[in-house]
């Protein structure tokens, strides 16, 4: 759970384009208590997650939340990708994929209508 909550909170200062060192200034805590924290090695005690939340401008229960599993097995295997390069290797992989799961989708059902059609023959 503290690795979810940690997840979250990354995620929160993220989205609010806040930094770890403005935290650490806002929560006058040790820096390596609140690395410790963001890493999810030790836990975030409810009063620090509240003033995380009015740092964030977000709502408590939002650390609380599963995060999301990736849609694609390529993002999955490829992770975050931000480079251009990276971008349009992703694009590839995911164009490739589609087409060979169709194409293995049809001829399986090719193939298998074609041995009923033999067998009844």
């Amino acid at each position: 759970m503290n690795e979810i909550v940690a997840f979250n909170v990354r995620r929160q200062l993220r989205l609010s384009g806040k930094k770890q060192g403005e935290l650490v200034a806002v929560l006058k805590e040790p820096k390596r208590n609140i690395l410790r924290m963001l890493s999810g090695a030790q836990e975030l005690p409810l009063p620090v997650l509240k003033k995380i939340s009015h740092f964030c401008n977000s709502s408590i229960d939002s650390f609380f939340l599963e995060p999301e599993q990736s849609s694609s097995i390529h993002e999955a295997f490829m992770g975050q990708v931000s480079s251009s390069e990276g971008k349009k290797s992703l694009d590839i992989v995911r164009q490739l994929s589609d087409i060979y799961l169709f194409h293995s989708q049809y001829q399986t059902a090719e193939f298998s209508n074609l041995v009923n059609k033999n067998w009844n023959e």
